[in-house]
């Protein structure tokens, strides 16, 4: 594999890493930890615990949760227990389900819902904002978090997971301050939807690459004038996006778009010769059939890094093409 660089900084989520605003589309599909890029969640960020307070008269009217104090004031609020709906139909001790568009402070809730079949879980989703593997600590929603007894899923020690890399964790019932990790799920590649590259053997600067995906921003993100940098295994783009978040390289194009937090992104590029950088991981001339590779992907937006790893399947014929999806 290519040396990839993460950035440290996390002004989103993932400002990432990621996920939906509930005026805007929702991404579908449900990822099980396999990092199949199909597998990418409807949110990126998301919350269950047992409400702490709720104050809905205060402007803007707000929850407790974990310790943190939420914003529900754009929230769809839904108690599927009582039937109500708003702010009103929240009961402290009660589980809530809060799916977020950014893990930015202040924190914004797009959805809070309390389903009777979550009633007692703890659990947090969200890009990791901080690995201290001597410590053995995460930090999660600005949250830290002891992970030093948890079972990890997908991964076999702290030192394997990158900021900006989305993780769930499910929690030990603990008192606050002190949150201790049951377990710890990488949800590798999540934030890729589609990934598709085509090699051309048989002439050079025939290769193409289409890549999507969707990743969360701060709030008050404009996209004019930011440098942007798509590495994907290796290969890199760079562009400078206008108003629109639209940006143009000899080989191709790209757009950010979205607004609230989320925001998708489009690759599309040919004219090249990217299979020589693709070696590294499997993709090499030869004959092949569905066989797996992984590809790293990395998304550096005005210096912020936010990345994943991608299972993708490689087949080839020799002195031809090869096609990895």
């Amino acid at each position: 594999m290519h040396k990839r660089e993460w950035g440290v900084g996390f002004g989103v989520m993932l400002a990432f890493l990621l996920a939906a605003s509930g005026l805007e589309a929702r991404q579908g599909g449900n990822d099980d930890g396999s990092g199949e890029a199909r597998g990418t969640d409807r949110f990126f960020t998301e919350l269950k615990a047992p409400l702490q307070a709720v104050n809905c008269a205060a402007t803007p009217p707000t929850i407790t949760v974990l310790g943190l104090t939420i914003d529900i004031s754009n929230a769809e609020v839904r108690n599927e227990i009582s039937g109500m709906t708003g702010c009103g139909s929240l009961t402290v001790g009660q589980t809530v389900e809060i799916e977020f568009g950014s893990d930015q402070a202040p924190l914004k809730a797009l959805e809070v819902k309390v389903d009777p079949d979550k009633q007692g879980k703890l659990e947090i989703q969200g890009p990791l904002q901080m690995v201290d593997p001597s410590g053995q600590t995460v930090q999660v929603l600005g949250l830290v978090i002891d992970a030093s007894g948890a079972e990890l899923d997908n991964f076999t020690s702290l030192d394997d997971l990158e900021l900006s890399q989305i993780i769930e964790v499910d929690l030990e019932p603990s008192e606050l301050p002190v949150l201790v990790a049951e377990s710890l799920l990488k949800k590798s590649g999540s934030f890729i939807k589609t990934c598709k590259l085509t090699s051309v053997f048989s002439a050079p600067n025939r290769d193409a690459m289409n890549v999507s995906g969707s990743l969360q921003l701060s709030n008050s993100f404009t996209p004019a004038g930011k440098t942007v940098v798509l590495n994907v295994g290796g290969q890199s783009f760079n562009f400078t996006l206008d108003a629109a978040g639209k940006g143009t390289a000899a080989e191709g194009r790209f757009s950010l778009t979205g607004r609230s937090g989320r925001f998708d992104f489009k690759g599309t590029f040919s004219r090249g010769n990217f299979h020589s950088q693709w070696s590294d991981e499997g993709i090499v001339d030869g004959a092949f059939k569905n066989q797996p590779i992984l590809m790293s992907i990395s998304l550096t937006i005005d210096g912020v890094s936010y990345g994943g790893d991608v299972n993708l399947l490689y087949t080839a014929r020799a002195g031809t093409k090869g096609l990895a999806k």
